[in-house]
């Protein structure tokens, strides 16, 4: 199956979509679990999913398909930038459905939560500083780049623990002036202040300041590492990681400069992600969806290869029946 998708042309980006659909409407049925609103939810983002259940109901159809379209939305929107930026030695559509299936492994990522729509932001935020690579003058580039991150901050603020990486992406990207940096930081800045200032006085002020002077890190054990079947598919991504690294960092100077300054944002990207999600003061089951921009593409790094294709798709199948069981527990 996995050969389908690694074609750059538009019916494999058409099978792409279909698949992640069909393979949420699968999840969906055999889960069988009760829909709840998410373990954590910030103001803005509660706000709007409790517009979204008072209209159609947290576990209605309707939700469930905007959801589809926002995930497949942003797994098309981050496939196309990967192409177009050539962040792979190969045009494919293997981004599309990685990211799609990394926005689908726990039940709770599939109702609408501020982890999926914070992600959503963070890769116009990342699109956006990716097109100032190079260029002199980067104004709109940089303070759109902000703009999208500093949304991204209103739907989930452990986004906050990403600006050290945007700021590294500047530096990587075009010789650093402290312009670049302010642009940015404008741009990231504006539309988390205009909302403090929208509520500030009215009844929702306690609320929103509440959240947002909480710790960033919370050390509090997750009862999640006591569940088999999720320790198993972490070890066997842990091991598919390790693999795909390793071959990244033989290949490195085979790539030009400009992706190789890319690739090395990207490992930034993934490891503020990951202390994201095992140290964020968010619900982990929800947070690993920050996970899918680096994800979508070492995972893709993996399975691009054309040797020994018949071991891909086993692995392939593994991370499926992972994903799966996660669901759908057997015993």
């Amino acid at each position: 199956m996995i050969r389908l998708f690694k074609s750059n042309r538009f019916p494999a980006l058409i099978l792409a979509i279909v698949f992640l659909s069909v393979w949420a409407f699968v999840l969906r049925y055999f889960g069988g679990q009760t829909v709840v609103m998410p373990e954590k939810v910030y103001p803005v983002g509660q706000w709007l999913l409790e517009g979204m259940n008072q209209a159609f109901g947290i576990d209605s159809l309707t939700t469930f398909l905007l959801w589809l379209v926002l995930v497949v939305t942003q797994s098309v929107l981050f496939g196309v930038l990967a192409e177009k930026l050539q962040l792979l030695y190969k045009n494919t559509w293997l981004p599309v459905v990685f990211f799609g299936l990394s926005l689908m492994v726990f039940p709770s990522q599939l109702i609408w939560n501020g982890e999926l729509l914070a992600n959503c932001f963070l890769v116009f935020a990342v699109m956006a500083l990716f097109r100032a690579q190079g260029k002199d003058r980067a104004l709109p580039a940089l303070i759109n780049s902000g703009i999208a991150a500093g949304l991204a901050l209103l739907f989930s603020p452990g986004t906050l623990l990403f600006l050290p990486v945007f700021i590294l992406g500047i530096w990587l990207f075009k010789p650093i002036r402290l312009l670049d940096v302010f642009q940015f930081l404008f741009g990231y800045t504006f539309f988390p202040i205009l909302g403090f200032s929208l509520v500030f006085g009215t009844e929702e002020w306690p609320l929103l300041l509440d959240y947002f002077s909480q710790p960033l890190f919370s050390l509090v054990y997750n009862p999640i590492w006591q569940e088999p079947y999720f320790l198993g598919f972490g070890i066997y991504i842990s091991l598919l990681f390790l693999f795909t690294f390793v071959r990244m960092q033989q290949n490195f100077f085979r790539n030009t400069v400009k992706v190789r300054k890319m690739q090395q944002f990207l490992v930034f990207y993934f490891v503020l992600s990951l202390l994201f999600v095992l140290a964020g003061n968010q619900s982990f089951k929800t947070g690993i969806s920050l996970l899918s921009l680096p994800v979508s593409v070492f995972m893709s790094y993996h399975f691009l290869p054309d040797k020994r294709a018949w071991f891909r798709e086993i692995e392939f199948w593994l991370i499926l029946a992972g994903i799966f069981l996660l669901h759908v527990p057997l015993f």
